[in-house]
């Protein structure tokens, strides 16, 4: 479970915002996030925790369309230590409403600067409060996909760019060497002609 989170991990952002967590959903301390990714967070938490302990998450994202504060249940996946010192830990979501998600996917799509298609909510449970839930596990590989594939887009359009910049810059260059040899040789012809026509105008005057 810990190897499939660090290959999803690889689309995290950093992420510097106020996190409030609970191991009980009735006591709840706040700390503050390192970096996101859509199925995980990193906290810098130093109360003793073990892979494997449940938290319940309330956190809030730097984008105006999504005001409400984001709501996650999620499994330690990692504990960072420095020294002997706990530092912070890695969170998988497991569970997480549909729109918060997709708050969350807006925010990481919008730092790598690429588009996500929408519409997650297919995957999602709809409870009985209303509304979805995802079980992350069941979205996690399409996300990463997605994300994959977005990304490999973005690559191709650049490196195309890329190439139509070096072909023009070639081009230029050849350009401007063919631009100078047919001067070099319309020059050379001119004086060439001025040259003839000293050497005649000096028989004459003989």
């Amino acid at each position: 479970m810990a190897q499939g989170y660090e290959k999803r991990e690889s689309h995290r952002v950093p992420l510097d915002t106020k996190v409030q967590y609970s191991a009980d959903g009735l006591t709840w301390h706040q700390s503050r996030s390192r970096d996101v990714s859509s199925t995980g967070i990193q906290l810098q938490i130093q109360d003793p925790v073990q892979p494997g302990n449940l938290m319940k998450l309330s956190f809030t994202l730097p984008n105006l369309k999504w005001q409400e504060p984001v709501q996650a249940e999620a499994e330690v996946v990692r504990v960072i230590n420095q020294k002997g010192h706990q530092l912070g830990v890695g969170l998988r979501f497991i569970s997480l409403r549909a729109n918060h998600y997709q708050a969350v996917e807006e925010f990481i799509s919008r730092v790598l600067g690429i588009h996500v298609e929408e519409g997650f909510e297919r995957l999602g449970d709809r409870p009985a409060g209303g509304g979805f839930v995802f079980s992350m596990d069941r979205l996690a590989t399409e996300s990463v996909e997605k994300k994959a594939e977005a990304l490999e887009k973005k690559m191709l359009v650049q490196a195309r760019e890329e190439r139509r910049e070096a072909i023009n810059l070639a081009l230029n260059r050849a350009g401007r060497v063919a631009l100078l040899i047919v001067v070099g040789y319309l020059a050379f012809k001119v004086a060439g002609f001025f040259v003839e026509l000293f050497f005649k105008l000096s028989e004459l005057a003989q």
